[in-house]
């Protein structure tokens, strides 16, 4: 089983438990991580979305292992499970998962 490491400013995912979606039956998110960028850590749980920070580019890897990179705004939300989001070509900061 994947382990989620936690350090005092954000959490670091080491491996990705496939299709691991922790939802509740309302529909909505009910846990919350700062998210650090990495091209080789994928999250342990898939989150349900990701709310941006500050305005950047985020490059996000989908379960197939294809990245798309987004011009996000300020307060956006990507209604979008990724698999990780890359540190190569993400400049938005302040990211947060929901799941």
């Amino acid at each position: 089983m994947a382990r989620l490491l936690h350090d005092r400013t954000s959490f670091v995912y080491r491996y990705m438990a496939a299709a691991n979606y922790e939802r509740n039956d309302s529909g909505c998110s009910n846990n919350h991580a700062d998210v650090t960028p990495s091209d080789t850590i994928s999250f342990e749980k898939i989150p349900r979305a990701l709310r941006i920070g500050v305005a950047g580019n985020v490059t996000i890897e989908d379960k197939d292992g294809t990245s798309v990179t987004y011009a996000v705004a300020s307060g956006e939300v990507l209604s979008f499970s990724p698999t990780r989001v890359m540190a190569t070509g993400t400049t938005a900061t302040g990211i947060v998962a929901w799941w």
